[in-house]
């Protein structure tokens, strides 16, 4: 095993760690910052509204489970097929 290696390594990190970034600007703070595109804001609503939903739906689950127990419950073996052929 070539330990030696790692210095090359560690030059190529340094070197390109001082590269100016292109169509990166000074904001003249000394600050850096971000601004969000419409599409990124829109997006994160979604996602909050998305999140807010739960994840199973009670009404359904207590309404289908009545039905099982009820023995109203019943699939048409079409729709079994279909599935397990897709």
């Amino acid at each position: 095993m070539n330990v030696n290696r790692i210095s090359h390594v560690m030059e190529a990190y340094h070197a390109g760690a001082r590269k100016p970034v292109p169509g990166a600007r000074k904001t003249g703070t000394g600050r850096d910052e971000v601004s969000i595109s419409r599409e990124g804001r829109v997006f994160e609503i979604a996602k909050k509204a998305a999140q807010s939903v739960p994840e199973v739906r009670e009404d359904r689950v207590a309404a289908l489970a009545k039905k099982i127990e009820s023995g109203n419950y019943s699939v048409p073996a079409a729709s079994v097929v279909a599935k397990l052929l897709i």
